[in-house]
């Protein structure tokens, strides 16, 4: 899927789970936004990616550290980042946990929504890592391709709706 996907993607999810936790429209909206960072973030792991660009020369070390669609594609490893993320934050700014509580639960849900869709391409994903390697898929959708687009426009629209209602229930 194309980086435009994964944002569109992990936006949606945000926003979808910014709804199920009944949050305020700034905070869903945060949720969002922190969704369509994590919707990007794996693909930090390649090259030309905008999660590398944006990140500079950090994303320039990791993009030449670890293989693309290697263990920075696999859920153990966003499950672990997180979790120390939240660790960390609670140990060291504790006033600041809930608003950090909604940031993760945004990364995290973009996060995993980027493997979701990297498994609808025919090079998939290692889903039980480290307890077996194999990637698995469930297409083989192409980069920019119809199922792409379709995904990619259904997920904006998704995100639209949300946004437009919640801000209309304020």
């Amino acid at each position: 899927m194309m980086g435009k996907t994964h944002a569109a993607g992990g936006a949606a999810i945000g926003a979808a789970l910014g709804m199920a936790m009944n949050l305020p429209f700034e905070h869903l909206l945060l949720c969002s936004m922190m969704g369509c960072i994590g919707g990007l973030m794996p693909d930090i792991d390649q090259q030309n990616s905008i999660a590398t660009k944006k990140t500079g020369a950090v994303g320039a070390v990791i993009s030449r550290i670890f293989t693309h669609r290697g263990i920075l594609h696999t859920p153990i490893f966003y499950l672990l980042a997180n979790f120390i993320l939240l660790v960390c934050v609670n140990t060291c700014l504790p006033k600041a946990l809930e608003m950090t509580k909604i940031c993760v639960i945004g990364l995290f849900g973009g996060e995993i929504s980027h493997l979701l869709l990297d498994s609808l391409n025919h090079a998939g994903i290692m889903w039980l890592f480290p307890l077996h390697n194999k990637h698995f898929h469930i297409l083989n959708a192409k980069a920019d391709g119809m199922i792409d687009s379709a995904i990619r426009t259904v997920c904006a629209i998704y995100c639209a709706a949300v946004f437009f209602f919640c801000f209309l229930h304020q």
